[in-house]
């Protein structure tokens, strides 16, 4: 089985479906870019042309968008949404998606997404933008090139301030429900991205990093922050398989030709390592959830400290976690206790999964570490 097949197969791991048949996880590629002044009329604009350059390419696959309300994708819907957001005001806030699923409630493995900022928020916020294609692109011919292509294109486009790209767990537009299955799967493979709440960081991922994949998209000025461009050329002379792709307002660091998911475990790649070693002086190191929804955390701010550093060489044992939810698996081996922390404890082995209670959803349920509760 060659290297592309394998990672087809690995693929089937994250495919998910309900009863009825109905798509819900899916692996895929995405590109996320976070950019400044999403409010002005040129962004808008060149906002506007990566969606008309991503209708004319997969029309044929587009099946659904997401302005204001879910509706049926045709011509006319794409082009009374274009036009919505062209004539927008700079304190009007938009949310565009156009899809390959049916609605919002399963999975398109084909998609693009934006949502910009307010002028009166000024700097204090990012605009995004977020592209989404299937995993078996890789397995076409020249699929890796066309989708640096689109990588290039929207770096080009947009400007951003920084960003990624590379493997991601795809989930529907209406996603709450599926979060701790991204939040187990991003943790059992390490060049997984769990960015289902992009769009949710825009406030915390300012002049700083979320972290690397396959792809790190940085602007200039993060660029010179880091020594600049011949510096970090110069800092590869021992990692050839690192590429640096330059664009108009910055660099696409890539960690190797293809892009690696990395289960928990196995050996890391040694271009990952070395793009997450050159990016971590500019690491957020605040960020309070990856992923969170209706105000709870599925990566709080301990697990996203985990996910952020699992690249790094000299990181130290990390400390047990000492709270987990429902349907994720045990952190370590003893007694835990529900939330209340009452005298009742149960016994978990590592690597088990969290049990849910009846009447509870799998995020109400949170299990902690019983020397936590005893504090």
């Amino acid at each position: 089985m060659n290297a592309v097949a394998s990672w087809m197969e690995q693929g089937k791991a994250f495919e998910f479906e309900l009863p009825d048949g109905t798509p819900v996880i899916r692996l895929g590629l995405i590109v996320t870019l976070y950019f400044k002044e999403g409010y002005t009329a040129a962004k808008k604009r060149a906002v506007v042309n990566c969606f008309e350059r991503f209708y004319d390419e997969f029309a044929s696959v587009l099946k659904s968008q997401v302005y204001e309300r879910s509706k049926k994708l045709t011509r006319t819907t794409f082009d009374a949404s274009r036009d919505k957001l062209l004539s927008s005001t700079p304190n009007s806030q938009y949310e565009w998606c156009v899809s390959s699923a049916t609605g919002v409630t399963d999975v398109g493995e084909t998609s693009l997404f934006a949502m910009n900022t307010f002028e009166l928020h000024g700097d204090k916020i990012r605009s995004v933008i977020k592209l989404t294609l299937p995993w078996s692109l890789l397995a076409e011919a020249n699929g890796a090139a066309r989708f640096l292509q689109w990588l290039g294109f929207l770096c080009e486009s947009i400007e951003p301030e920084h960003g990624y790209a590379g493997p991601s767990i795809l989930q529907p537009y209406d996603r709450p429900g599926y979060l701790e299955i991204e939040t187990t799967l991003a943790q059992q493979f390490l060049g997984v991205e769990p960015d289902n709440e992009a769009g949710g960081l825009t406030r915390q991922l300012l002049g700083c990093v979320k972290g690397m994949n396959w792809c790190t998209v940085l602007s200039t000025a993060l660029v010179e922050q880091l020594g600049g461009a011949q510096q970090l050329q110069a800092s590869l002379v021992d990692a050839p398989e690192v590429n640096l792709l330059p664009f108009n307002a910055g660099l696409i660091l890539q960690a190797g030709d293809l892009p690696a998911l990395i289960p928990a475990g196995s050996e890391i790649p040694q271009a990952y390592t070395v793009v997450n070693a050159l990016i971590r002086p500019i690491r957020c190191a605040d960020i309070d959830a990856i992923l969170c929804t209706q105000g709870t955390p599925f990566f709080d701010r301990q697990v996203t400290r985990r996910w952020q550093t699992r690249l790094d060489l000299d990181r130290p044992e990390p400390a047990p976690l000492t709270r987990v939810g429902g349907h994720q698996p045990c952190p370590q081996t003893g007694d835990w206790q529900r939330w209340e922390c009452t005298d009742i404890r149960h016994h978990f082995v590592e690597g088990e999964l969290m049990p849910v209670l009846d009447g509870d959803t799998p995020s109400q349920t949170l299990w902690y570490w019983s020397a936590e509760c005893a504090r």
